[in-house]
């Protein structure tokens, strides 16, 4: 459609009814933060994140970002993947809106992603595959 992932991501926000569950590699992006506080502070959406616990560590922007989040009462869980075998980091890029559309694909929410790389978003609105990426959601958010 030629709109960048970005824009993507921030339309969905923006078009949340009831739901917003994220699991994010990296995220750093503070444009898209600034969404879903909106989102949760202005339009009582319910968001949760979940980020991968060695990216934050290693990142002093997205551990910022987490607090802010947190600050502004958006549930967020550092996580590592060790519910899924012995990986070393949760490289899953989703959000899953109102449990019936789903965007995901390699784009990060950072700056580097939505600037200076080529990315791709796939948004999918589909009942069984949301149904199957909240499941997923459910596993790390326990």
């Amino acid at each position: 459609t030629g709109r960048s992932p970005k824009s993507v991501v921030l339309e969905a926000i923006s078009h949340a009814r009831e739901s917003i569950e994220i699991i994010m590699y990296s995220f750093t992006d503070m444009e898209i933060a600034d969404h879903l506080i909106d989102a949760c502070k202005l339009r009582g959406i319910n968001v949760r994140v979940i980020l991968d616990q060695g990216q934050a560590n290693s990142q002093s922007g997205m551990q910022a970002l987490a607090e802010r989040l947190r600050c502004k009462g958006i549930q967020v869980k550092l996580k590592t993947p060790g519910l899924r075998g012995n990986f070393q980091a949760m490289h899953v890029k989703a959000m899953v809106v109102d449990k019936e559309l789903v965007l995901k694909g390699p784009f990060n929410y950072t700056w580097p992603a939505s600037d200076q790389q080529l990315n791709e978003l796939d948004a999918v609105m589909n009942l069984r595959i949301a149904k199957q990426w909240t499941d997923v959601f459910k596993t790390y958010w326990a």
